[in-house]
C-alpha cells in the first residue's frame, strides 16, 4: 500500500492559494536537468507537477508560465524547505581576484519566508532580502501616470516574460530590454501603443517608471550577503541559485 504524500496549502505573494506536494524521489530526474532555482526555462516544469491543487484543478507548465515570477519563485521556495529543510549549507568562492578563497555558509531559510494568508500589505520589513506581496495581489499589470503627465502601463514578469529575456542574445541586452519583455505601453493620440523604442521618454520618466518597477515587480531570489572571512570583501549571491539548495547532500 503506498503511504499518502505529505502537502501544504499556503497563499502566494499575489495573495491566491495553492497546494503543493511534498517532492519525492521521481522529482530528482526533473531537478538534476535544472541548471538551478532560478533556470526559468526548466523549472516550470517542476512547479506544475508538484502543484496539486490551484483554484480546484492541477496545472500545466503552460499554466505556470502565465504565473508572475515572485509567485512562481515563492512556490519553489516552500516547496525546498517543505520537502527538504528549511536550512541551506553551500560553498562560495570569494569574488575579490587576489583572495578568492572559498568558504562554506550556512543560512536559515525561515528569514525570507512571510505568511501571506495575514492581511498585510507592508513592504517594510526588518529582513531586506524576505519575500514581499504583490501591492495589487493578483493583477496582471500596472498602470501609472508619470509626473510628465504621460501615461504607461506594464505587465507584470512572469515564465512567457522571462523566457523572452532568456532567448535575448546576452551581447545585445540592455537596461531597457527589461522594461521591453514587460510590454511597456503609452496612452497617445487616444489609445494605448506598444513602445517599441524609448525617444519618448525623458530620463527621468525613465527612473519613475524603474522605481515603479522595483517597488512592484521585483522577482523573488532569497538574496544573501556574505562576507569574506579572510579579506572582508561583501558578496551578494541569490541562495537560489545554488546548486545546494535542491541537492543539500551535495555538500557532504
Amino acid at each position: 500500500m503506498e503511504a499518502l504524500q505529505k502537502t501544504l496549502t499556503f497563499k502566494t505573494p499575489s495573495k491566491f492559494e495553492i497546494t503543493i506536494r511534498e517532492q519525492d524521489g521521481a522529482d530528482d530526474e526533473t531537478i538534476s536537468k535544472l541548471k538551478n532555482a532560478m533556470d526559468g526555462s526548466a523549472v516550470n516544469k517542476l512547479v506544475a507537477s508538484i502543484i496539486t491543487d490551484y483554484k480546484g484543478k492541477r496545472v500545466t507548465p503552460e499554466d505556470v508560465l502565465k504565473f508572475k515570477n515572485r509567485d512562481k519563485y515563492y512556490i519553489l521556495f516552500k516547496s525546498r524547505v517543505f520537502s527538504i529543510g528549511d536550512s541551506i549549507t553551500y560553498k562560495h568562492k570569494c569574488s575579490n581576484p587576489d583572495c578568492q578563497k572559498e568558504t562554506t555558509y550556512e543560512e536559515d531559510l525561515k528569514q525570507y519566508d512571510r505568511d501571506f494568508s495575514k492581511a498585510d500589505t507592508d513592504t517594510k520589513t526588518d529582513f531586506e532580502y524576505q519575500v514581499q506581496p504583490y501591492l495589487n495581489g493578483d493583477k496582471l499589470e500596472e498602470e501609472l501616470t508619470l509626473s510628465s503627465g504621460k501615461k504607461v502601463k506594464y505587465k507584470y514578469l512572469n515564465g512567457e516574460s522571462e523566457k523572452q529575456m532568456l532567448a535575448s542574445n546576452k551581447d545585445e541586452m540592455t537596461k531597457n530590454t527589461e522594461l521591453m519583455v514587460r510590454d511597456i505601453q503609452w496612452f497617445h493620440e487616444d489609445k494605448w501603443q506598444l513602445l517599441r523604442n524609448f525617444k519618448v521618454m525623458s530620463p527621468k520618466d525613465m527612473a519613475e517608471i524603474r522605481r515603479h518597477i522595483k517597488l512592484h515587480d521585483l522577482t523573488f531570489e532569497a538574496i544573501s550577503e556574505l562576507k569574506c572571512p579572510y579579506c572582508q570583501t561583501l558578496d551578494r549571491v541569490s541562495l537560489m541559485a545554488q546548486p545546494d539548495f535542491f541537492f543539500p547532500q551535495e555538500i557532504l
